[in-house]
């Protein structure tokens, strides 16, 4: 373990880039499935509903003039989530960055493919999975 987080030279520098692209990447991997696992359901409500009355109409437009629709149960944790995950990230980035500023040449690629590679994977398989639950409602 000792060699992976050496910065004292291009080959070392690059396995550590690889090493925090890789942990960096999980950790991201890990927030995807959580935030996508803590996401409301598709279309789990599918009730039918009477207009409402012309004056209750005006009365709803009037209050969301302007504004989106109020924000669903947990958005708020889960923004917060979104955004201290993106701080611990970039910090790892950063921080590695300036440990092995002498060989930054050999430290950012690897960091990118790690990084890359391990999100890519994930991505993917959730890309064909959203890709198939919209192709299966849309035939009903």
């Amino acid at each position: 373990m000792a060699d992976w987080v050496s910065v004292a030279s291009c080959e070392a520098t690059a396995q550590f880039g690889w090493l925090v692209g890789v942990a960096t990447g999980a950790l991201a991997d890990i927030v995807i499935v959580a935030l996508i696992a803590s996401a409301p359901r598709l279309g789990a409500r599918r009730v039918t509903r009477v207009p409402p009355a012309p004056h209750a109409r005006r009365a709803r437009r009037a209050r969301h003039a302007g504004h989106a629709a109020p924000p669903g149960r947990g958005a708020g944790l889960r923004l917060w989530t979104q955004g201290l995950i993106a701080l611990a990230v970039g910090s790892l980035w950063l921080g590695g960055g300036y440990l092995g500023r002498a060989f930054a040449a050999c430290y950012v690629p690897t960091l990118a493919y790690g990084a890359a590679l391990t999100t890519g994977v994930v991505l993917a398989v959730v890309m064909v999975t959203a890709a198939n639950q919209i192709g299966a409602r849309s035939v009903r």
